[in-house]
């Protein structure tokens, strides 16, 4: 039973099935097979076509983000071990499972062997796609906001607004608003179609105070108006637009039809930021005794890099991948391109030994770490399979 979307059938047909013949076919792990073409906007693409059920390939782009899915993915088949070491000596408090980090550290000392578990460490770029907005429009008012260091959104959320940094901060839905906003412009949403967008997404707005904060927006942010322009006049011009890294996307126009327009929009962005992360994988294969805690890099799915790590380098893995991301791209760029980017990039971790047990990490202990760990996936194993086919 479930929602008609996804439901058990839906499980067992398009997940369990194919994974089941890929890991049979492979020793027990998952297999697929990367792109660097097959998607229009510049990003991979995961999968080999028809061959894909002989040889046991599945798509990684594809992974639903239901925790039934997500968790039949583990980092390692012995994670297990280290939840039968552990269970004895913790206490439930409701549904949270509840243990001390110097149980959790006399456990990992009495137990070394654990510290060869490979977790999983993924990597996202915070808020990417505005600062690729940025970046390319060369907005000095967005460029300034992203280097500041503070909230983007509440920032921005004043420009358009005129409501205060605090309010937005404190009122989950003034915050959202701003931002469900910002990133329609980014996919090219216009002013008559903004409100239905806003609304669809439960946010509680009017469209008199939608098209205000529209035409508010392209008043402050002069730059993001100019590149608008500029990406719908090359694709009449020349059919094409280029990501900041030269690399074009032919869009052929359509009459009496607005998408054309939004993807000369968003795919310059869009590419940028995908391409960065191509630029990440490239360093990991030209430098790997540089990179040697994090040369084993598993998948690309949803624009999050995932490694897995032995857990215990996972502090030192930690710092070597926000290096990677947040400086040692930038450099690359420079160096390669001749670009010296404006705006900061900010990569933000989760860590787990699966999937849909993942928590934020931000480089604490490894006993700092299993604790948190370990009441999410308390959390998790004890809600009821019809709950989580809610999500």
């Amino acid at each position: 039973r479930g929602s008609p979307s996804f439901s058990l059938t839906t499980i067992r047909g398009t997940f369990i099935t194919g994974f089941r013949r890929s890991a049979k076919r492979n020793n027990g792990e998952l297999r697929t097979v990367w792109w660097l073409t097959g998607a229009a906007t510049g990003r991979l693409r995961s999968g080999r076509g028809e061959e894909s059920e002989k040889k046991g390939i599945v798509n990684f782009q594809n992974i639903h983000g239901n925790p039934i899915i997500q968790n039949l993915l583990c980092s390692d088949a012995d994670y297990r071990r280290l939840l039968d070491i552990m269970a004895p000596f913790s206490k439930k408090k409701g549904r949270r499972l509840k243990l001390s980090l110097d149980r959790i550290g006399e456990l990992l000392e009495k137990h070394p062997e654990l510290g060869n578990l490979k977790v999983f460490l993924a990597a996202d770029y915070s808020q990417i796609e505005v600062r690729m907005l940025a970046e390319i429009s060369k907005d000095p008012l967005l460029i300034k906001m992203f280097r500041s260091g503070e909230d983007v959104h509440c920032l921005v959320g004043h420009e358009v607004t005129g409501w205060p940094v605090e309010r937005i901060a404190k009122d989950k839905n003034a915050r959202r608003f701003v931002k469900v906003f910002h990133f329609a412009l980014v996919y090219g949403r216009g002013r008559q179609n903004m409100y239905p967008h806003l609304a669809a997404e439960g946010i509680d707005t009017t469209p008199e105070e939608t098209e205000a904060a529209y035409d508010r927006y392209f008043q402050r942010f002069k730059g993001v108006k100019r590149l608008q322009w500029k990406n719908r006049r090359m694709v009449e011009e020349k059919g094409y637009v280029e990501s900041l890294f030269g690399f074009r996307r032919h869009i052929y126009q359509t009459e009496g039809g607005s998408y054309w327009g939004n993807q000369a929009i968003n795919t310059p962005i869009q590419g940028t930021a995908h391409q960065l992360l191509l630029i990440a994988m490239a360093l990991l294969d030209e430098e790997p005794r540089k990179y040697r805690p994090i040369r084993d890099l598993v998948m690309e799915v949803h624009d999050e890099l995932v490694f897995r790590v032995r857990l215990r380098d996972l502090v030192e893995a930690y710092g070597m991948l926000k290096k990677l991301m947040e400086d040692d791209i930038p450099e690359y760029v420079k160096d390669r391109f001749g670009i010296e980017l404006k705006v900061p990039l900010l990569a933000e971790c989760k860590v787990g030994f699966s999937l849909g047990t993942m928590v934020g990490y931000e480089g604490e202990s490894t006993a700092d770490f299993l604790k948190e760990w370990l009441a999410k996936q308390a959390e998790v194993s004890s809600r009821p399979i019809t709950a989580l086919l809610k999500n």
